[in-house]
């Protein structure tokens, strides 16, 4: 009987959909889009990503660690790196699609008067 209870201690709990963090997810979403439609009148969304982000990277080496896989910074960083790539070069071409257009210029030239 003991060895059940042994085995299941060093059982780290399965990762699963989670609807409170997911509804935070979306909430924080919600924050930076209004902090860049209303120009810094709402905030607070990047800080709740940063909190989700320590979270469920906390609770990934912590699962990793106590299935007994070998954690590696450099191949977290990479696979991290990896899903991130693709989102950041679309915002890069977002981004310099609406300076080229001229669009961006336009609503910033009358913020400096």
């Amino acid at each position: 009987m003991s060895q059940a209870i042994t085995s299941t201690q060093n059982t780290a709990p399965a990762a699963g959909f989670r609807a409170d963090l997911q509804g935070l997810r979306a909430l924080a979403v919600l924050l930076v889009m209004c902090y860049h439609i209303w120009f810094s009148r709402v905030s607070g969304g990047v800080d709740i990503f940063l909190m989700l982000s320590a979270f469920f990277l906390t609770g990934s080496l912590t699962r990793k660690l106590g299935s007994g896989q070998k954690v590696s910074v450099l191949g977290n960083w990479l696979h991290r790196f990896s899903r991130l790539l693709p989102q950041a070069a679309l915002i890069h071409r977002g981004y310099r699609g609406h300076r080229l257009a001229g669009i961006a210029g336009h609503r910033m030239a009358g913020a400096d008067q």
